[in-house]
């Protein structure tokens, strides 16, 4: 009774997210990317300000952010992350502040084929104030730091406009990165509109990506961590069956289906007999992997050149090493310089990276990796088979039992009768008490069986 009193209350609060998102989805109507194509906002340079006007474009721009903003504690309905996914295709990597962002209103009701009116202007201007309640909360080490993403929103009246500002805070996060920081493509995260949590994994994916040296990768967290990262309240999905049905299973499945990475496996790890934590285990798909694109400066560029970018390299060298390289030596080499990073032994990752490629250093760790996988792979398979052979063992005793007692329950019942006296005198009193309060065959008992069997064989009666 409990636990379905527990689970009304998660889909109440399901329903009431549900609720919300639609009665917030209007303002933020410019921004719901249905169409097959890509659609990106394009910047129009008017009264020191950037207009976006959705048009139907082939443009593709990478989205960087560092490492501690994927990974900040916040809660975006998926029409809020594609505002930011948005302005954040307008950041170039030299860019030293942030610009304001001006989006009109009348534009989006023609767009969307929304009734224009004062209604939707008053509607629009309520929206508005809202964007400045997106907190975040940033983990670096002992330090936590409180932001929004919008410092400054301004609907200007009669003029159905409004004015966007990203909070000077998130400065480190987003302009100027150098290190620890993640690059992709901008499609993917328009295209992921299902769940508001897939573009979250997605994020934390592509972050470790290229630990995979260009083939499977994974990662694991701790299911209270996940939790808070996403900023999940505690009387939320608080039976894991519901957590994996609404938070887990769809986002999963819509990164699979739209965007560059697939789904391999996710693990359930559990502690005793709760599951704790989970382990996805993810690759790039090879049919994306080569996939040319065009970025703001109208050059061509391929997956491996935007982790070369992602990593501070400019998209000019990026190029060039690309086509001198190729795919995968890129790949496994970043993935190699990153891991010399980690362990404190790369001081410029730019030229690091250089001398690994040229040496092709991430071929032999690549190898080494593989090996060890292969070890791993063929202990988790003995295991696997010793588990079998346990499991055997245990099925054929079990039938071996239940054959020997349906062979016992054959015989007469004055020989039942007697050799239930006989295992019952050979037991203690206290043992011998529970045998007698049994209703009807006590040698079904587990406690019991095992040793009534023996005591049948030794007397040769099966």
């Amino acid at each position: 009774v409990k636990d379905e009193k527990m689970r009304v209350k998660d889909e109440k609060m399901r329903v009431k997210d549900e609720k919300m998102r639609v009665k917030d989805e209007f303002v933020f109507y410019f921004l719901v990317f249905v169409y097959t194509d890509v659609h990106v906002a394009s910047q129009i340079a008017k009264n020191n300000a950037r207009y976006l006007h959705m048009e139907k474009e082939k443009n593709i721009t990478v989205i960087r952010k560092s490492n501690d903003l994927i990974e900040a504690k916040y809660k975006l309905s998926v029409n809020e992350q594609r505002l930011v996914s948005t302005l954040l295709t307008t950041i170039r990597p030299d860019d030293e502040d942030f610009k304001d962002y001006i989006v009109q209103v009348d534009d989006l009701a023609k767009m969307f084929g929304i009734e224009n009116g004062k209604d939707l202007y008053a509607r629009t201007h309520e929206s508005a104030k809202s964007l400045l309640r997106m907190g975040i909360e940033i983990s670096e080490g002992e330090r936590k730091r409180y932001a929004t993403w919008f410092s400054y929103v301004e609907y200007i009246e009669g003029k159905g406009e409004i004015l966007l500002r990203f909070d000077k805070s998130l400065k480190p996060y987003l302009l100027q990165l150098k290190e620890r920081y993640t690059g992709y493509l901008s499609n993917y995260a328009f295209e992921l509109s299902k769940s508001k949590y897939s573009i979250r994994f997605y994020e934390l994916l592509k972050m470790r990506q290229n630990q995979g040296g260009g083939g499977e990768f994974w990662m694991k967290y701790n299911l209270v961590e996940l939790r808070r990262k996403f900023n999940i309240e505690d009387s939320e999905y608080t039976r894991f069956n519901d957590f994996s049905r609404f938070v887990i299973n769809p986002a999963l499945q819509e990164i699979n289906e739209v965007t560059d990475l697939s789904i391999i496996n996710c693990e359930y790890l559990k502690s005793g007999r709760k599951i704790t934590s989970i382990k996805i285990i993810a690759k790039p798909k090879v049919h994306v992997v080569d996939q040319p694109l065009q970025v703001s400066n109208d050059k061509e560029i391929t997956e491996a050149a935007a982790a070369l970018t992602s990593i501070g390299i400019t998209e000019e060298t990026a190029l060039k090493w690309v086509r001198k390289f190729g795919k995968n030596r890129i790949l496994r080499n970043i993935a190699y310089t990153l891991a010399m990073q980690k362990q404190g032994h790369v001081k410029s990752i730019i030229a690091y990276l250089a001398t690994c490629l040229d040496a092709d250093a991430g071929k032999g760790w690549e190898d080494s990796l593989r090996e060890l996988d292969e070890i791993e792979k063929a202990k988790t398979e003995d295991i696997q088979r010793k588990e079998e052979r346990e499991l055997e063992v245990k099925e054929k005793s079990k039938q071996e039992t239940r054959d020997a007692l349906e062979k016992f329950w054959t015989l007469s019942e004055s020989t039942q009768e007697a050799m239930r006296d006989m295992f019952s005198s050979s037991i203690n009193s206290a043992l011998r008490s529970i045998w007698k309060n049994a209703k009807v065959r006590p040698e079904e008992k587990p406690m019991f069986t095992s040793q009534f069997i023996i005591l049948l064989r030794e007397n040769n009666v099966i």
